[in-house]
């Protein structure tokens, strides 16, 4: 697939936004017990790879609690609080507005669902409704580990219980989870905004493993029980394996150039195979701020109308 942005086709790219002041990447101390796993998995990784692999899966289905942010929770001041029963966990969950048309809003992985709400006023000024959860093992909801299929399953709890759901927009994690969510059901929504979301799932557990010291060796057995626990090969939750099974008409994918933690190479791989899709780039963004961003958040609004 190209890495050259000149060859991607313009008539797909709907702007390319820049910012003046680039993201800069702190590097700070890394805890002791991420040094401790760093040694272990380096030096018994080869003798014990089948015992530390379920370990180090663990560590990786095992996401680490963000706090809110408190800039972020006055939008909550107007939201109906409801917590929902799905597969046994106490789901937290967010609504806005009573509108007949509904846009879901799905978070990425070590996030919850305040840090999507910088699309809650703007959709509710264009007369949405506006739902968004905590995942599993996030936020306030239930559980302490979690996976994309998992995941997926309060997503679709959510759009199999509300007939007014017209689009989503997800980030990150998000992006892979509702799209294989989307594609495991029957659904009639059809615009998706996937924003900063990884399509090789593989690369993602190599940059995993790579930033644990994690041996190939090693790193063969967590896929092999990666894929026993999700009951299919790994290849088959890549966004480009899904998008065709799931009725989407068409699906917006913003992405930052010097995104850090998913390459800007997923959305361009996820682009170049969909003609469905269409394309804001910015540069300078991130990985995260790009979600409050008011270019950025005016044209997924737009993308709506």
């Amino acid at each position: 697939m190209s890495k050259d942005l000149n060859t991607i086709p313009n008539s797909r790219i709907i702007e390319k936004i820049h910012v003046k002041d680039h993201i800069q990447i702190k590097k700070g101390k890394l805890p002791k017990i991420i040094s401790f796993f760093r040694f272990i998995f380096r030096n018994f990784g080869n003798i014990f790879s089948n015992f530390l692999a379920k370990k180090a899966n663990d560590i990786f289905l095992t996401p680490f609690d963000k706090p809110p942010h408190k800039d972020l929770q006055n939008v909550f001041k107007n939201a109906v609080e409801k917590d929902i029963l799905v597969h046994n966990l106490k789901i937290k969950t967010y609504t806005w507005g009573t509108s007949d048309k509904t846009i879901l809003l799905v978070h990425g992985w070590e996030s919850r669902s305040c840090y999507m709400v910088s699309f809650v006023q703007p959709l509710l000024d264009q007369g949405y409704k506006v739902i968004a959860f905590d995942g599993p093992a996030h936020g306030l909801s239930d559980g302490k580990m979690t996976n994309m299929v998992d995941f997926g399953k309060v997503t679709r709890h959510i759009i199999e219980n509300d007939s007014s759901i017209e689009g989503i927009i997800a980030h990150s994690f998000g992006g892979p989870s509702t799209i294989y969510t989307l594609a495991h059901m029957n659904s009639s929504i059809k615009k998706m905004v996937i924003i900063a979301s990884p399509n090789d799932i593989s690369a993602v557990i190599h940059r995993f493993c790579t930033f644990f010291h994690i041996p190939e060796k090693m790193e063969k057995r967590m896929i092999v029980h990666l894929e026993k626990m999700l009951k299919h090969p790994i290849q088959e939750s890549y966004m480009n394996f899904n998008i065709p099974k799931t009725g989407l008409d068409t699906i917006l994918l913003v992405h930052d150039e010097l995104d850090d933690i998913v390459p800007f190479q997923d959305a361009i791989d996820v682009f170049e195979a969909n003609p469905n899709t269409s394309l804001v780039l910015t540069k300078g963004l991130g990985h995260s701020k790009i979600k409050y961003n008011p270019k950025v958040i005016a044209k997924i609004i737009h993308f709506f109308e």
